[in-house]
């Protein structure tokens, strides 16, 4: 699981750099039309590569269905499935929703450049290169529940600091530890549901855990700039805070019964 999120991370790192890079050199046009030349490309090859795995992978290793089938009736399976994914995803937009207008923050409010406004976002993201790997280590140790109702808590508490955060290294470190907060969150996430769900629904359960965390931001994001619009920055931070928090309290009772423990089938 942390291997997809490292590259996946990666490309959030570089895509700010690179696309303020261009749009220095060629105009604001120039990032839509440089970087989907790469990404097309990629799309040919990722379609050929998939047809070519398909018919390799006709013969997939079996499971055992009797341990499976144990685990997937225990008590409470669904609610805590639910409760997780639901903590998850809101986590994810919220947070996300909020760092899409930090360019425009550090622009308004302290004057950087639209350079290096854009620029400074690639901190938030470049969380993923190792936090990934550090959030499964933690859950593997600590459990994937406690790991993930202690960064979803821990990424409100921090959205309410960048009230008072200055500029300079206490705003890098402050992106840098939001951004460690949403790396570890999503792999230990993935791990947990694709752990607890059968063969049958997991694709099915995982399509709903993406479609909800890009969905439900794609919703936040415009309300998230009608509050910057209409009361400010300070109160958008400190709402997207108490939400989180009071979501992630809400979640931790529906989940505080729940074994969160891997079955190992050998």
């Amino acid at each position: 699981d942390m291997v997809p999120e490292f590259f996946g991370s990666t490309s959030h790192f570089l895509a700010p750099l690179l696309g303020v890079a261009i749009a220095t050199a060629l105009g604001w046009r120039g990032p839509y039309i440089v970087l989907a030349i790469p990404t097309f490309a990629f799309g040919i090859f990722f379609y050929i590569m998939m047809g070519r795995n398909a018919s390799l992978n006709k013969t997939v290793q079996k499971t055992s269905h009797q341990v499976e089938n144990l685990e997937m009736k225990r008590p409470g399976r669904v609610r805590h499935l639910a409760s997780l994914i639901t903590l998850s995803t809101f986590t994810q937009s919220v947070v996300f929703s909020v760092i899409s207008f930090i360019p425009l923050y550090l622009f308004d409010h302290f004057g950087i450049s639209e350079e290096g406004s854009g620029a400074f976002i690639a901190i938030y993201f470049s969380t993923g290169l190792w936090a990934s790997a550090f959030g499964g280590y933690l859950s593997d140790r600590f459990g994937r529940i406690r790991m993930i109702i202690t960064v979803c808590l821990l990424a409100g508490v921090l959205l309410y600091l960048l009230n008072f955060t200055p500029f300079g290294v206490a705003m890098g470190a402050m992106m840098l530890l939001i951004g460690t907060a949403g790396a570890v969150r999503m792999p230990v996430t993935e791990s947990y549901i694709i752990n607890n769900t059968s063969e049958k629904r997991r694709s099915t359960i995982l399509g709903i855990y993406f479609f909800s965390g890009t969905g439900a931001g794609s919703i936040l994001t415009p309300l998230v700039g009608y509050i910057i619009d209409s009361t400010g920055f300070s109160t958008c931070f400190t709402a997207a805070s108490i939400s989180i928090v009071v979501v992630a309290l809400i979640c931790w009772y529906f989940l505080r019964d729940s074994r969160d423990q891997i079955v190992l089938v050998r």
